[in-house]
């Protein structure tokens, strides 16, 4: 058991990921965090939805931001699932962030 509901994947080296393939990989790591946290099915999660109305409380949104921090091996902003609500915003910003 872990106080962390967002489980490990596996790490991702970014660098040496095709750039066509970047903005991909990265959209199914996001969600699968999201689906992993809210314990959703696969295919799930509704991008355009906001993470409060998906049921994501703030300590959920820390956990949520720890891992995606973790998944891309960079800091990200405390608020980051406020300034960035739905999904397809958070996918969209890291990306810009990381590209």
């Amino acid at each position: 058991f872990t106080d962390n509901p967002v489980q490990e994947l596996s790490v991702v080296d970014w660098d040496n990921l095709p750039s066509g393939r970047r903005y991909e990989q990265l959209k199914e790591r996001v969600i699968k965090c999201v689906e992993t946290l809210l314990h959703f099915e696969r295919e799930a999660v509704p991008l355009d939805v906001t993470l409060r109305d998906l049921g994501v409380d703030s300590l959920m949104g820390i956990h949520l931001r720890d891992k995606l921090a973790k998944e891309i091996s960079k800091p990200l902003p405390v608020t980051l699932i406020f300034d960035y609500p739905s999904v397809q915003e958070i996918i969209d910003f890291i990306a810009d962030y990381l590209w």
